[in-house]
Parts: structure tokens; sequence; C-alpha cells
């Protein structure tokens, strides 16, 4: 119990002295500066992804799944990406290159 109120005390010590309200240093930095990598008016173009719901069976959506994968169209956790997948072929198929 004793180590438990010691780990807590500092803690608390730890967060008096952060502050909320405090930049970091790079943050001010960036502010000082003034300018962004990329122009706003290319951020306002941008095209912006929507979502839409497709029914399919489990085996459809499983097979979906590899095809992705195997054409290498692959998430962060290395499973298949169907949507990219999908936005590929719609874009192959329709000649709109991006």
């Amino acid at each position: 119990m004793n180590q438990f109120t010691k780990i807590k005390q500092e803690a608390q010590e730890k967060k008096k002295q952060r502050s909320a309200h405090m930049p970091a240093p790079q943050s001010i930095n960036n502010i000082n500066k003034g300018n962004l990598m990329l122009s706003l008016e290319k951020l306002q173009k941008k095209e912006k992804k929507e979502r839409y719901v497709f029914a399919l069976y489990p085996k459809e959506h499983d097979l979906l799944k590899e095809l992705a994968f195997q054409a290498g169209f692959t998430n962060q956790y290395g499973e298949g990406n169907a949507s990219a997948f999908l936005s590929a072929i719609i874009q192959e198929l329709g000649g709109d290159k991006k």
C-alpha cells in the first residue's frame, strides 16, 4: 500500500508540473513560420470519399478480400483492402486515372 501511495503522489506531482495549455516547441515554430506545406486551394479541390453500403454474402465478401490481397491491396493490418481494390477496378474500367 505504501508503494501505491508513493506512485500516486509522483503521478500527481508530474501532473502539476505539466501544463495543458503550453504548446510544444515544434508547434510554436510552425505558427511563427506562417506557411503550409500544401496550399489551401489544393486542399479544397481534393475529392472526398463517401461511404456506400453494398450487400454481399459472407463468402463473396471473403472472396473479394482475398482477391484484393492477391492483387496487393492490403490495409494496415495486412488484410485484403476490398475498398481500394474496388476503387482501382472502377478507375481502370472507367478510364478515370488520378
